[in-house]
């Protein structure tokens, strides 16, 4: 006699066949877990590369003339337009300094210095002076320009590269830890414009609260605008 519980029960194992017809899913890979988890006694996963940062500081830069020797940084984050840094070029070394404007009566007492860069006739390297604190930018210079220092206003005095984004970009620049490759600050250049320079954006929370550290990177970014802009006029000219 049939057993009625037969009736219940998959006939001919059909959900199991699809079953097994279904392949599994692809195992996740840990490899990049692995290391943070090792490094930091915790599992993190890698930040991947189409996560772009929302910039935490904005500044439009411009040339406060037409002849092209004063500058004007706006601060444009959170949509306001304010007057920043001023900046002059000189033919005599050091060729470019940065002014802050200051935004209270205790800046004006911290800020009666001007931050400076100077560049040399017969080498690509930067000598930098931010906030009493003299460095030199170190060109590796190939196929994309590339230049590192050890940042002396940075809270861990981190090393940090700035290299230019293609070779038909010439004249924007990444900036990234060289430790860890987080992007810290983009320079954006403004390659079909008379009156402007470019646009600066700085990246991460940590970053954007320390002033000496974004007067840093603002004069750093002009530094290496103005390098590029000057060489590509001696090609020009020299062509």
């Amino acid at each position: 006699m049939p057993d009625p519980s037969d009736d219940l029960k998959d006939p001919g194992g059909i959900q199991h066949q699809r079953s097994s017809e279904i392949p599994p899913p692809p195992p996740y890979s840990t490899k990049g877990a692995t290391a943070s988890t090792a490094a930091q006694g915790s599992t993190t996963y890698p930040v991947q590369a189409y996560h772009m940062p929302v910039p935490e500081c904005t500044f439009a830069v411009e040339y406060a003339d037409w002849k092209g020797k004063g500058l004007r940084v706006l601060d444009k984050t959170n949509g306001t337009n304010t007057l920043a840094y001023t900046g002059t070029i000189q033919l005599r070394k050091p060729q470019l300094a940065i002014q802050k404007i200051p935004s209270s009566y205790t800046d004006i007492e911290n800020n009666v210095h001007s931050d400076t860069a100077a560049f040399h006739t017969l080498s690509c390297k930067i000598d930098m002076l931010v906030h009493g604190a003299a460095f030199t930018l170190l060109p590796h210079i190939r196929l994309h320009a590339r230049f590192t220092y050890t940042s002396p206003n940075h809270p861990m005095n981190a090393r940090l590269k700035w290299k230019s984004r293609t070779l038909f970009k010439a004249f924007d620049f990444d900036c990234t830890s060289e430790e860890d490759g987080v992007l810290v600050a983009r320079f954006s250049a403004a390659n079909w414009s008379i009156a402007k320079v470019g646009q600066l954006e700085i990246f991460g929370q940590h970053v954007a609260d320390n002033p000496k550290f974004v007067d840093e990177v603002v004069v750093v970014a002009l530094a290496l605008a103005h390098y590029s802009l000057s060489q590509a006029a001696a090609v020009s000219i020299a062509a």
